[in-house]
């Protein structure tokens, strides 16, 4: 009797924190003998959670099953697919197997954690490369996508393939170095394929641009009419840079490339041959300085400004208000977004466009309708599916609209509805002899905060007071005292952060003084040993109740108590 089991820990109902998990169990029991990882990914927090800087998955059960798993297969470089691998090798010795190009990243990633490499199991595989579990067979074909070397896993089962699918299009007007494999498609196609798991993401984009001619042209009208041009771009959307450098370098442009987490990317990108700039052309920014005038605005220029997330758009801000070293952007600079927004960076998008438009440079959102798409629409859903000609389709990567336009597109072209697995992250599927059954297991999910170097270890509370901070602002009262013999230093010192507009501040310091100060003598006389820890919850909340009926606010309050034994 053959089982597997397949669930995901992250990517079900979010885009991002993908990490899914591919079980094979013991014929005569339902103990698991090997689990197989698809990708780790991490998630970019939205404006609600304040100081988060990341989210990642839950890994609890596969820290819990660590003897079981046997191989983390990576589908590509994108930190949605591999930003949280490194929590999984801290705590699980495990071979991670992925394209050239993915492993260089992962590499890169680990030596900026200061880990060292030899300490971890990495293997460069290519779609030419078999790997043998036992009697687990694993193969790999190459797709399209925005960042070079993207895989799919297609792991041999004996009940058939199981075949994971996520972030490709079918775009054969991409650089050759980015097509997807469809003769390998094909010959796995001629096989039994028990299950895809494909992803959702771009299962409700219409009316994609099918070649390049669109964009081309926006691009050529700016770069003939404009003095010097700066486009924003991901840094991992490595496709897009380099055709922005393409045409830049046809109209004679000199390009430079910013961008602190960008230069790491860029520079895998031309050492693996995937960027290419001729040298003649590529121009390294000195930095601004106002005695010499060097003010890096030559007319031919084109700067392409990359990071992560919002530091495309921040960088531009900071070249807005002239306080980038490298660049100062004016009303002659014509300023081309080609990174569009993405969840938890609207915000700081919308007030770039501001700050640009402040300066009176020109200004161009090269929007999403015009950009050809690195995720699969229904065409190449539907394209996957007739190759592959799967049992069951598990639609996975996307919110919940996405997975439903997922299935919506497979009812439609004729797939059997039963046999299309909408699951939630933790929600199980079984197969037992290559028939799907009801699995009423869940496993236990979730976010795992991660801020600067802290994993995990923020509270609801602590949250909620980075909320307050944000919405109402905060009250830091510093005390000088000498705790043993209760004798008052000096008088509190108060800093006010986004409380109250300038003009009553010094009125209301003065009283928040005058409540400090009235509190702490009624507490040194009537108690000979004054309990600080209490003491501070009673200040806390006069402070607060005091602010409130000068400005209607209700900040956070820290008081901090320095104990001056002289």
């Amino acid at each position: 009797m053959s089982k597997i089991n397949f669930f995901a820990l992250g990517g079900l109902g979010e885009n991002g924190k993908n990490l899914y998990v591919l079980e094979i169990l013991k014929e005569e029991s339902d103990e698991v003998n090997d689990i197989f990882i698809f990708d780790a990914g991490l998630k970019y927090p939205t404006d609600e959670l304040f100081g988060v800087d990341t989210l990642l998955p839950n890994i609890t059960y596969i820290i819990e099953h660590k003897d079981k798993v046997k191989a983390i297969f990576l589908s590509h470089g994108h930190e949605e697919q591999i930003g949280g691998v490194l929590e999984i090798l801290k705590v699980v010795s495990v071979g991670v197997f992925g394209s050239h190009f993915t492993i260089s990243v992962l590499e890169d990633m680990i030596i900026e954690a200061g880990l060292n490499l030899a300490d971890y199991r990495l293997y460069r595989i290519n779609e030419e490369k078999e790997l043998k579990f036992g009697e687990i067979s694993v193969n790999f074909y190459n797709v399209a996508h925005s960042i070079p070397e993207a895989m799919h896993v297609a792991v041999r089962t004996a009940d058939g393939l199981i075949v994971y699918a996520p972030d490709f299009t079918f775009d054969v007007n991409t650089n050759s170095k980015y097509r997807t494999s469809i003769s390998k498609i094909c010959d796995l196609g001629k096989e039994e394929v028990l299950a895809v798991m494909a992803e959702s993401i771009g299962s409700a984009n219409i009316n994609r641009v099918n070649n390049d001619v669109v964009l081309d042209r926006v691009i050529n009208d700016i770069l003939k009419s404009s003095n010097r041009v700066i486009f924003t771009a991901y840094s991992e959307e490595l496709s897009r840079i380099q055709k922005i450098i393409d045409l830049s370098v046809a109209y004679g442009r000199r390009v430079a490339i910013i961008g602190i987490k960008a230069q790491k990317i860029v520079n895998k990108g031309i050492e693996t041959g995937y960027l290419q700039i001729p040298p003649s052309k590529l121009v390294s920014l000195k930095y601004i300085d106002p005695l010499k005038d060097n003010y890096n605005n030559d007319k031919d220029l084109v700067v392409i400004v990359t990071g992560n997330r919002h530091k495309p758009f921040y960088m531009i801000q900071r070249m807005c208000r002239h306080q980038d070293r490298l660049i100062e952007i004016g009303a002659d600079d014509h300023i081309v977004i080609a990174s569009p927004t993405r969840q938890g960076n609207e915000i700081i998008a919308a007030k770039t466009v501001d700050e640009v438009y402040k300066i009176g440079a020109k200004y161009t959102n090269i929007t999403k309708d015009i950009m050809r798409s690195s995720h699969a629409d229904s065409e190449d859903l539907n394209m996957l599916y007739s190759i592959l000609k799967p049992k069951y389709i598990i639609p996975i990567e996307g919110e919940a609209r996405h997975l439903m336009i997922h299935k919506k597109i497979c009812v439609d072209h004729g797939f059997n509805e039963d046999n299309i697995i909408i699951l939630e992250n933790g929600e199980v599927v079984s197969f037992i002899d290559g028939v799907k059954v009801n699995n009423p297991n869940r496993i236990k999910t979730g976010d795992v905060l991660v801020d600067g170097s802290v994993v995990g270890d923020i509270s609801k509370k602590v949250l909620k007071d980075r909320e307050l901070m944000a919405e109402e602002g905060l009250a830091l009262i510093n005390i000088a005292i000498n705790k043993e013999e209760n004798i008052i230093r000096s008088l509190p010192d108060v800093v006010l952060k986004g409380v109250i507009p300038s003009n009553i501040q010094s009125e209301l310091i003065d009283k928040i003084i005058d409540v400090v100060m009235n509190e702490l003598q009624l507490q040194i006389r009537r108690h000979k040993y004054v309990d600080y820890d209490y003491f501070t919850e009673v200040l806390v909340a006069s402070v607060a109740h005091e602010i409130k009926l000068m400005t209607k606010k209700n900040p956070k309050v820290i008081i901090n108590f320095v104990d001056c034994i002289k």
